[in-house]
């Protein structure tokens, strides 16, 4: 069983707007609606932590711009990996004590 939405994710103008107010006041209206497409083709909610949009230094003709570019969390990787009906779960984290043996709490 695929882990999926039971709607398609759809972001309004104002969804929008307030994560623009809320997360990403440097973004341009357009990098915003590029991240939103992307939210909506990928299924990854970004009021629920598993894709954000975040501006990065890019050196073009020698001249650092900053671009927006979209970021994955874990929380969506393991979401998306969910929905492949292949994924098969993890163990962990452990730790290794001074005595060599692993454990699954920091002692």
């Amino acid at each position: 069983m695929t882990n999926t939405p039971n709607q398609p994710l759809k972001y309004t103008d104002e969804d929008i707007a307030r994560y623009k107010r809320l997360h990403a006041p440097a973004h341009t209206a357009d990098e915003l609606r590029a991240f939103f497409d992307q939210c909506e083709r990928t299924q990854l909610d970004p009021w629920s932590r598993q894709i954000y949009t975040v501006k990065r230094p890019a050196y073009i003709n020698g001249q650092s711009v900053e671009r927006a570019m979209t970021q994955v969390s874990i929380d969506g990787l393991r979401l998306q990996a969910e929905r492949s009906g292949r994924y098969q779960g993890q163990n962990g984290p452990w730790w290794c004590g001074s005595d060599g043996q692993w454990v699954d709490v920091w002692l």
